[in-house]
């Protein structure tokens, strides 16, 4: 294992060596209030990057798990006054360190990882915002070391709704359930693929049982699918694209997304003491109309929910406005009754 290790570390210093002073990597690297972050006890190093200066300090965790912390570069132009932004790149993700050891790649490592992140930074009463996957990593945070939490912010959070639904003898989750109703949903609105949504809608054709013929369908359904509840925009900004190209596959984390499956993390909200926002998206693909994400938040003592009215699973970009604006009055309200 330390020889796999020198080996992982010996790849990546030569990978950042090799980079020219003026590449996207390096400049990134050199920008101001950039600090890299020794994690899993000294082995590995994570990107961390503090934007602004205010009393108000918001530690942010992308999805994925993998995606690029790049997506969330519109938080310092909306948050400016009094605000400090810290983005972090999880490790194995963009900018970090990218072992090959995936054992590695476990939900409690990475709980520890946002805990030894913090230590570093300095971090105390301070805001964490897990978005999408990262919701959870958030919540699970909070239920351990919401000490040194002022709020908790949850952002649409994935796996938070658990039902199972059994269909023809078949059990499926909720999630995959709701996805089906959106993929066959759109596949109506698709002359040469119509006669396939009731099937689509009635699970006899998944990922899990027929894959090939699901691929084909979703060649044409994805672009219409992201559009409607993963960005609804027109034109992805920038930061979104170069976002996406830097993150890493769920294939090479599926070790990570495997155990996070067998988390139930919702079963921790009882404990959660500190004020709590639970933030999703009207067209969100996760968990739909939020209806059971609801009940099971209203379990944290002080939670507020808001659901934006024109978002998606990216509501911080297609209604900034509202999204924004709720964790603004959120926080402002959180400071005031804060001891």
């Amino acid at each position: 294992m330390r020889k796999s290790i020198t080996f992982c570390f010996l790849l990546y210093s030569l990978f950042a060596a090799a980079q020219k002073e003026d590449s996207p990597i390096q400049a990134r690297l050199h920008e101001p209030g950039v600090q890299i972050v020794s994690v899993r006890h000294g082995k590995y190093k994570v990107f961390t990057q503090k934007v602004g200066s205010g009393t108000n300090k918001l530690l942010l965790l992308p999805g994925g798990p993998g995606q690029s912390f790049e997506y969330f570069e519109i938080f310092p132009l909306w948050l400016k006054d009094d605000y400090e932004i810290y983005f972090y790149s999880p490790l194995g993700s963009y900018l970090s360190d990218q072992p090959q050891d995936t054992a590695l790649q476990t939900f409690d490592a990475y709980v520890e990882e946002v805990e030894e992140v913090r230590k570093a930074l300095g971090l105390e009463n301070f805001y964490v915002l897990g978005h999408s996957w990262a919701g959870r990593l958030a919540l699970a945070y909070a239920s351990k070391y919401q000490i040194h939490l002022k709020g908790l912010i949850i952002s649409n959070a994935t796996g938070i709704g658990r039902r199972i639904f059994n269909i023809g003898g078949r059990n499926i989750t909720e999630y995959d359930w709701y996805q089906q109703q959106f993929i066959a949903n759109i596949a109506d609105s698709i002359p040469e693929l119509r006669h396939y949504a009731d099937s689509l809608r009635k699970c006899m054709i998944t990922p899990a049982l027929q894959p090939l013929l699901m691929d084909s369908i979703m060649t044409k359904v994805r672009p219409l699918f992201v559009k409607k509840h993963f960005l609804r925009l027109p034109i992805a900004p920038e930061a979104v694209s170069r976002g996406r190209l830097h993150s890493i596959s769920e294939t090479k984390m599926r070790r990570l997304v495997q155990d996070t499956q067998k988390q139930d993390v919702t079963s921790v909200l009882s404990s959660i003491t500190i004020p709590t926002l639970f933030i999703g998206g009207k067209y969100d693909y996760v968990p739909p109309n939020y209806d059971e994400a609801r009940q099971l938040m209203k379990k944290a003592a002080d939670v507020t929910i808001y659901i934006t009215p024109n978002g998606s699973h990216r509501a911080m970009w297609d209604d900034p406005d509202n999204y924004f604006t709720a964790i603004k009055s959120f926080i402002n309200k959180t400071n005031k009754t804060a001891p």
